[in-house]
């Protein structure tokens, strides 16, 4: 929906596979832990970049694939 309102940036695609993403926007819903741990295993990391809140309550995690060393 982000996309077809204009709100996400034109230089992201979205895609519903983890494994060949870069970011990974989690809203939290009960039904979905499953998904973010999915993210969590092949992200490696369990730590959001960013979070969203309302009214002080956390309800959307941004996670970001850790860059391969070089």
């Amino acid at each position: 929906m982000l996309e077809r309102d204009g709100r996400l940036s034109r230089n992201l695609r979205p895609t519903l596979a983890i494994h060949t993403s870069r970011l990974a926007l989690y809203h939290h819903e009960p039904h979905m832990r499953r998904v973010e741990y999915e993210v969590w295993v092949d992200y490696g990391t369990r730590a959001p970049v960013a979070m969203g809140a309302y009214d002080g309550v956390p309800v959307a995690w941004l996670y970001e694939r850790p860059r391969a060393p070089r």
